[in-house]
């Protein structure tokens, strides 16, 4: 999603950049930088339109998609997704609207600014914006977690903590833990599963029912498939196979009974906290 194009893009090293303080985002009202306009700067940029035209149509993972497009082709464009993405994640109000995958990108936009402010030797801003990004992280982990175990693809799970959370956690990894106190993260992890108890409501999560097995072996017997090497950027120099989808091809993953991911959901909570209690051990000692 947007990770690849925050890493590759240079824009962000200007400091222009929409970031919410954690006292801020848990009043999910006020926007740092507000007093130099910069919300209103954003607003007027033509691009920020776009990204509202775009939102009316497209949703979740297309959504994300399009924005990694236009952050690949500019990246000063990150400003107007990243507006959005605060008021489609944190200040969503709407359980029905709500998108785990949207935490973590906003997670992203502030870990990748937050860097350049600590470039800039602007340590108070990186200590900000990296606490920002480590709350929106927790509470993608705690819904995605939950949104996981009601898809009927168990693998759906392993994605979200392996492919989504983990990489994360080990970017940020001890330097970053060390700066807060175990009473911040405890602030974090209350203030995420309020959040995930306030939109308990929300609907199935389709796209992330969609990261497990299910959907590469569907798709892998689709008829008009193709296979196309692309660039791992986990390795210098490597490459990876991918699948191609045909036209027209879609996947509907199939989603557990009511019921069922009552318990589920219970078993998912209780796993998430205990990961964050051994996390914090693991990484801030």
């Amino acid at each position: 999603m947007l990770r690849k194009a925050l890493l590759k893009t240079n824009a962000l090293r200007a400091g222009w950049f929409l970031g919410l303080s954690f006292a801020a985002m848990l009043a999910a009202s006020t926007v740092a930088h507000a007093a130099s306009g910069y919300e209103d700067k954003v607003k007027k940029d033509p691009f920020y339109k776009a990204v509202l035209d775009t939102a009316k149509t497209t949703k979740g993972r297309a959504l994300l998609d399009f924005f990694d497009q236009k952050l690949q082709e500019d990246g000063g464009r990150v400003h107007a997704i990243s507006l959005w993405l605060r008021d489609n994640s944190i200040n969503q109000k709407d359980p029905s609207k709500i998108d785990a995958l949207y935490f973590l990108s906003y997670s992203d936009t502030l870990a990748t600014i937050a860097a350049s402010y600590k470039d800039q030797g602007d340590p108070a801003q990186y200590r900000g914006l990296m606490e920002s990004s480590l709350l929106s992280l927790y509470m993608f982990e705690l819904m995605g977690n939950v949104d996981a175990v009601r898809c009927q693809d168990p693998t759906a799970l392993q994605a979200v903590e392996r492919g989504m959370v983990t990489p994360r956690i080990n970017d940020f990894g001890r330097p970053v833990y060390a700066m807060f106190t175990r009473a911040d993260f405890e602030q974090i992890e209350k203030t995420a599963l309020e959040m995930e108890e306030k939109t308990a409501a929300r609907p199935p999560n389709l796209d992330i029912c969609a990261l497990g097995q299910a959907r590469l072996r569907d798709l892998a017997e689709a008829p008009g498939v193709q296979q196309k090497d692309v660039t791992d950027p986990r390795y210098s120099g490597g490459t990876r196979t991918v699948l191609v989808p045909p036209p027209g091809y879609s996947f509907v993953p199939s989603i557990t009974s009511d019921s069922e991911w009552a318990v589920a959901r219970k078993k998912a909570l209780s796993n998430v906290t205990s990961a964050w209690a051994k996390r914090y051990q693991d990484y801030a000692r």
